[in-house]
C-alpha cells in the first residue's frame, strides 16, 4: 500500500499512525498537494490527502473511509474501532 500525504495534515497523520499501530506494511509518499497536485490527482480527482493506494491499484480517499477499510484489513484482533452496533457508531 502507498499512503499519499504528509505529516503536516492531521488526517494523513491519523491514517499513518493507524497503519503503524495495526502493523500493516505501507510506503509513505510525502507530497504537498499545492506543490504536486498532478501526483495526487492521478489517484484522487478531488486532489486531497490522505489517499491510500492499495496493492491492486484501487485508491481510497477521506480518512474516515480509509480507517474503516483498514479495520477490515487488520481483522478483529487488530481493529481500532468496534466491529458493529452502537459502539461503532459512537467511535
Amino acid at each position: 500500500m502507498k499512503l499519499i500525504g504528509n505529516y503536516l495534515s492531521p488526517f494523513a497523520r491519523r491514517v499513518a499512525v493507524s497503519l503503524n499501530v495495526m502493523g500493516l506494511a505501507y510506503e509513505m509518499d510525502k507530497i504537498m498537494v499545492f506543490e504536486k497536485p498532478d501526483a495526487v490527482s492521478e489517484h484522487n480527482p478531488l486532489v486531497r490527502i490522505p489517499t491510500l493506494v492499495l496493492d491492486d491499484g484501487d485508491a481510497l480517499v477521506e480518512s474516515y473511509a480509509i480507517l474503516d477499510a483498514l479495520d477490515e484489513m487488520a481483522g478483529d484482533e487488530k481493529r481500532l474501532t468496534p466491529a458493529a452496533g452502537m459502539s461503532r457508531a459512537r467511535s
